[in-house]
């Protein structure tokens, strides 16, 4: 691996740390106060569980892509109109089924006790819950999302330029379902749109209930195996009107307008 590769390794995980220390910033603001799907604090536990969870997380990236590049195993071109198509076909057709099948199986007793219960300490999430992970999980993950950067390198169209875009809008993509308020537009989950593309309260609502909503980012397979939450529209026009839950076991159906 050649010194400028290297450079560039370091400001996209720079970026990347950066891009999450202001999303998690955004989730204080009065924007988002004013659209909160939970009305509980993050306690002071998490809060340092958390604290370089991203960081490490991204540091662990970082050395993936190194061993990736120095043993030959993906190469760089320059950048094509191929790449984020070979990105988001590989993403929709084979990650987020597999991601679907693995997490259903990781809340599995035995997995959920070995590994993912880490994650689910954090019942009310923040942008720096998307990191956060035993070391075994995060491996997983980090095998799993490079896929896409894998199949462009195989074809011929992996960029510098688009490994550093794709970590980036992996991260935001990653990070929104994480937030616990809501922005997008009210009415927006009765759009049949919604179901290929989550919303913040489709995975708090996961967070909250654990048996429910376990797709990645398209939660079309939640749909089609009948694991989504029922509530999840009553719980969004909650939070988009200023009235969030209480507490985790609150039912939004059967609340007081």
């Amino acid at each position: 691996m050649n010194t400028d590769t290297l450079v560039w390794l370091t400001v996209i995980l720079g970026m990347r740390v950066a891009l999450v220390a202001a999303l998690q910033q955004l989730c204080t603001s009065s924007f988002a106060r004013k659209r909160r799907i939970y009305d509980l604090p993050i306690g002071l536990k998490q809060a340092k569980r958390e604290r370089y969870a991203h960081a490490g997380g991204a540091a662990l990236d970082a050395l993936a892509l190194g061993a990736m590049i120095s043993t030959g195993l993906i190469d760089f071109v320059e950048p094509s109109l191929a790449e984020p198509a070979i990105f988001l076909a590989v993403h929709v057709l084979l990650v987020e089924p597999l991601y679907y099948a693995y997490h259903r199986a990781l809340h599995t007793r035995y997995l959920f006790r070995k590994h993912h219960f880490l994650h689910h300490l954090s019942t009310v999430t923040q942008p720096s819950t998307s990191f956060t992970f035993t070391l075994a999980e995060r491996v997983s993950y980090t095998a799993l999302f490079a896929l896409p950067i894998l199949a462009a390198s195989h074809l011929g169209a992996l960029s510098l330029t688009g490994l550093a875009v794709y970590l980036l809008v992996f991260d935001l993509v990653n990070s929104i379902g994480h937030f616990n308020f809501e922005f997008f537009p009210e009415g927006h989950t009765r759009n049949p749109l919604a179901r290929f593309f989550y919303t913040p309260t489709f995975h708090a609502r996961h967070h909250s209930k654990f048996n429910c909503n376990f797709s990645l980012f398209v939660p079309v397979f939640d749909h089609l195996f009948k694991t989504a939450d029922p509530e999840e529209h009553v719980v969004f026009e909650r939070a988009r009107s200023g009235r969030p839950l209480k507490s985790l076991g609150q039912q939004g159906e059967t609340d007081p307008p």
